[in-house]
């Protein structure tokens, strides 16, 4: 599927979101369904990429999956996400990691990580937000 970026221009599902990166715009996107609504979105998307590489590096190298990326504001109240969420501004990110728990993700991840961490059993949220923050869900 080929579908346009703001500020960064028509993509397919799997192009790399950084060049040699693990993840592509399809996972940032949900295979092109929620597009970025302008170019800070787009920006933030590219960061957040940039930091999952560290913490797949990080955790060895296994795959990472994505569960939720960029959320524009219907698809978030859809999942009733946080009415300031950051993955509303594409700089959070849902995740889990083959053959890690996700629990131990959150754990292996909070003394290393300056931003945003949410644990759950399901998934581990990271983002950007340049502050330490932790929680549950």
């Amino acid at each position: 599927m080929r579908f346009e970026i703001p500020g960064v221009g028509l993509v397919v599902s799997t192009t790399p979101i950084i060049p040699n990166g693990h993840f592509s715009w399809g996972e940032a996107t949900k295979d092109g369904q929620r597009i970025p609504a302008n170019k800070d979105i787009s920006q933030n998307i590219i960061k957040v990429a940039m930091a999952l590489e560290d913490v797949r590096e990080f955790l060895g190298n296994k795959p990472i999956k994505i569960h939720s990326w960029y959320r524009p504001p219907s698809i978030n109240r859809a999942v009733r996400g946080a009415s300031h969420s950051r993955h509303l501004v594409g700089d959070a990110v849902d995740f889990s990691i083959s053959g890690i728990c996700p629990l131990s993700v959150y754990d292996r991840l909070t003394p290393w990580w300056k931003g945003g961490l949410g644990r759950s059993p399901n998934f581990t949220h990271l983002d950007l937000r340049g502050t330490r923050a932790r929680w549950n869900y």
